[in-house]
């Protein structure tokens, strides 16, 4: 039920990538896999000893751990969308220490994804990632979608990350007997359709498969194992575009426990190239002045914020970072900032 199908972008970035396509969905990159049953019930018996009880008090931002024999005192960091861009009420619990992120590693071996990656000849046809797979995070989602109207449909990875990273979601719990809340997503001519969420299987997509929480008709609380992975293949080229959308603390447990190539100071080089990134409206992959200057215009902007942390000259802030040259790309921008903030502020390396 797997082919492949070339698609091509525009994006100055972006080469042609070659997206597996699922004929029994209709949707592009984006396939369906058994989870083995006892790394669902060790996950469920994490989910419900560290997680489940302290859920509804646990504040965004900050860490939940119990000294238990499942979790055995991992601690687990709280992070949310704004209420008013998703819509509905959504968690997502990532490892937030050393213990954490093992134990969502030995989950990621035991629910065999690797294997399934590996070569793109053997079944599920056409997923193959290139470079080693490694863990980028792991979570449990839980949410609630009661009332949902208007589903927040999004991708999790730009399209020139091509086929280097994906989401894996598995529900912990049966969900059989909802007739909503399930997933809904866009098939390849742009038409809704839902997944319906199966006990003891995994629904994996990465980057062209659009995709949104769909509104539930009872006020059910769904949890979910999920994990962040693909290449292990990172350079200053590709490192944000497929990582860019994790919180900075838990990328750091994959740098410095995972063996991924990331910066020192991820946490500055995120807010960079998201300034970046969303000054470059052009979409060209070189930053102009005027696109740097528009920005800068804007209220509240985080650019604001860097700029005066060096106190550079809110006037002519890009000759200060690239002297004559008309335009940034994206890693040149990221490295002039970063020394410069850096430097003034006398913290470690700016890689």
């Amino acid at each position: 039920s797997v082919g492949s199908l070339r698609m091509t972008s525009t994006h100055q970035h972006s080469t042609p990538d070659i997206f597996p396509s699922n004929l029994e969905l209709c949707a592009l990159n984006v396939h369906t896999a058994a989870v083995p049953d006892a790394a669902i019930l060790r996950a469920r018996r994490i989910y419900e000893e560290a997680i489940a009880p302290f859920l509804s008090s646990a504040e965004v931002g900050e860490n939940i751990s119990t000294p238990g024999p499942e979790a055995c005192g991992a601690a687990f960091y709280v992070t949310a969308p704004p209420l008013h861009v998703w819509s509905y009420p959504i968690k997502w619990i990532y490892n937030g220490d050393a213990c954490a992120y093992h134990l969502f590693d030995e989950l990621f071996d035991a629910c065999k994804v690797r294997e399934q990656f590996q070569d793109a000849s053997a079944p599920p046809l056409g997923f193959e990632i290139q470079g080693g797979i490694k863990l980028y995070a792991g979570s449990f989602v839980v949410r609630s979608s009661k009332g949902l109207t208007k589903p927040f449909f999004h991708e999790d990875y730009k399209p020139r990350c091509g086929t280097r990273a994906y989401t894996f979601m598995t529900p912990l719990y049966d969900m059989s007997g909802m007739k909503d809340g399930q997933l809904a997503y866009h098939d390849m001519d742009g038409e809704q359709r839902q997944y319906h969420y199966k006990l003891g299987e995994s629904i994996r997509f990465g980057a062209k498969f659009s995709h949104a929480t769909e509104g539930c008709s009872t006020d059910d609380m769904c949890a979910f194992l999920c994990f962040n992975f693909g290449t292990a293949n990172l350079d200053d080229s590709n490192w944000y575009d497929i990582l860019g959308n994790l919180p900075a603390v838990v990328l750091k447990h994959a740098r410095d426990l995972g063996g991924l190539t990331l910066p020192e100071n991820i946490d500055l080089h995120i807010k960079i190239r998201r300034i970046f990134q969303q000054a470059n409206t052009s979409g060209s992959g070189l930053l102009s002045e005027t696109e740097l200057a528009a920005h800068l215009a804007r209220v509240n902007s985080e650019s604001n914020e860097l700029v005066e942390m060096v106190g550079m000259s809110p006037y002519y802030v890009f000759q200060q970072l690239c002297g004559d040259a008309p335009s940034m790309t994206e890693s040149e921008f990221d490295k002039a900032f970063s020394e410069l903030i850096m430097t003034n502020l006398s913290l470690p390396g700016s890689q």
